[in-house]
């Protein structure tokens, strides 16, 4: 991936958790929570991290840390 592709996918799962963030808001202020709100909040939560992981794989890699089972990544 590019860095300009990785700086989208962190942006986007800003978004996706700004958007749960304020989802969870509101089923907190509801007399009776939709259980459906809490499901896709659910959902949501795993897009976002999904958007994460190739941005992860790309830090690892560029920082020699990819596959290194040390703590901190030093041997």
């Amino acid at each position: 991936m590019t860095a300009v592709q990785l700086a989208d996918c962190c942006r986007q799962a800003w978004a996706i958790m700004r958007l749960c963030e304020l989802a969870a808001w509101s089923l907190q202020q509801q007399d009776t929570p939709d259980p459906n709100i809490a499901d896709s909040i659910g959902q949501a939560q795993k897009l976002a991290m999904s958007l994460i992981e190739p941005v992860q794989d790309a830090l690892e890699s560029h920082e020699g840390l990819k596959g290194d089972t040390t703590e901190g990544g030093e041997a």
